[in-house]
């Protein structure tokens, strides 16, 4: 349906270039400058360009619903494609059912009313208006001045077969095969894999967007870190209260509990008791420099535990998967076995009570025999 649907739009593209085509050419050939005196037709060119518009109106409409066989691909985005199919056989039938109903409503509203109310005057002006019925659009005071009797009458009629019965059977069609189509969408191998794909996927770039992020936090605080020094050293020194502010801008104080040595580097006065070498209670540009390399390989130091730590991560969802995927194996063969121990227990059932009735045919021809051969003296 789709498919005819696609060449439909494609063919109603076609028609529309020919048209605009044609419309252009006639257009060419009118005097678009005429004399004062002389008339233009333009009604040819007009009537060909509202045609062209009703059929572009239809094309686009068409044009948007094949979008939903492309859709197909995405099992998720098919639910509607899944329903309509499930429901075919069963919407044929009721289409055919609420056509011979409505129409016999239509021909009873048109023949009641017709020659009181404009609403009801032809057929196809009865039918737009009981079809507006169905959404609401109801005026029962004239139905009821037009024709006091069969007014509420066939207004009652024609709401508890047409809305409440009709409608609620269409209603409950769609909803049947929907729940259906659900079913065998979860059912659906497919879809299983296709969405284990996607949420692996958003997991692997959250993993590595987090892990982007640390990474790029302590590339920024080196940076900051490389300033606060070159500000700092600007008159030659680093104070204490210089010092504090680089070990700030570097984050190695920020407290942590993977990293314990944060307590060193967040205390000042421990820093600069080790490499202030001559006691003088500031850094030079040389112990400075000394601080600054123990601080990158600080900091290299975190970035390799990060690294690590995302690594087992990575490692652990692995072997979660592999649990899982193990589970799901284990899962099937129990039920496998389940099914094959109640196939086989019915199956001795079976045997048992056709080894009974044997046995029962067996004594009751063995008892028939043995009276046979007392009646002939036999025995």
């Amino acid at each position: 349906l789709l498919s005819m649907m696609q060449y439909a739009s494609l063919g109603m593209h076609m028609v529309v270039t020919v048209r605009r085509l044609a419309s252009l050419n006639t257009l060419v050939s009118l005097k678009l400058a005429p004399r004062s005196d002389e008339f233009v037709d333009f009604h040819q060119v007009a009537d060909s360009m509202y045609e062209t518009q009703n059929i572009l109106s239809i094309n686009i409409l068409l044009s948007f619903i094949s979008v939903f066989k492309f859709a197909k691909v995405v099992p998720q985005l098919s639910m509607l494609n899944r329903t309509i199919s499930s429901a075919f056989h069963d919407l044929v039938g009721f289409l055919v059912m609420f056509t011979i109903v409505f129409v016999g409503f239509m021909q009873a509203f048109q023949l009641s009313f017709g020659t009181d109310l404009l609403e009801f005057a032809t057929g196809g002006e009865s039918f737009y208006t009981l079809f507006g019925v169905l959404s609401g659009d109801v005026n029962l005071d004239e139905l009821r001045q037009a024709n006091r009797l069969l007014g509420p009458v066939l207004f009652i009629m024609y709401a508890i077969f047409v809305m409440f019965i009709l409608l609620n059977m269409f209603v409950a069609i769609v909803t049947l095969s929907y729940a259906n189509a659900k079913k065998e969408l979860k059912e659906d191998p497919q879809s299983k894999k296709l969405y284990n794909t996607i949420k692996y996927t958003v997991n692997i770039i959250v993993q590595l967007t987090q892990k982007q992020y640390k990474f790029l936090v302590i590339a920024l605080r080196s940076r900051k870190t490389q300033r606060e020094m070159k500000q700092a050293l600007a008159d030659g020194i680093v104070t204490e209260s210089e010092l504090r502010e680089i070990l700030r801008a570097s984050g190695l104080a920020y407290p942590s509990e993977r990293f314990p040595t944060w307590r060193y580097w967040s205390n000042a006065d421990l820093v600069l008791k080790r490499y202030d070498t001559g006691g003088k209670g500031w850094l030079s540009k040389e112990e400075l420099t000394a601080l600054q390399q123990d601080m990158e390989a600080e900091a290299d130091e975190r970035k390799s535990v990060l690294e690590r730590d995302f690594k087992d991560t990575d490692e652990q969802t692995r072997i979660e998967n592999e649990m899982q995927r193990r589970k799901r194996i284990y899962t099937n063969l129990s039920r496998k076995v389940d099914t094959l121990t109640a196939m086989h227990t019915e199956l001795l059932s079976e045997l048992d009570q056709s080894r009974q009735v044997i046995n029962e045919h067996i004594n009751t021809l063995t008892r028939r025999l043995w009276r046979i051969w007392e009646s002939s003296g036999l025995i």
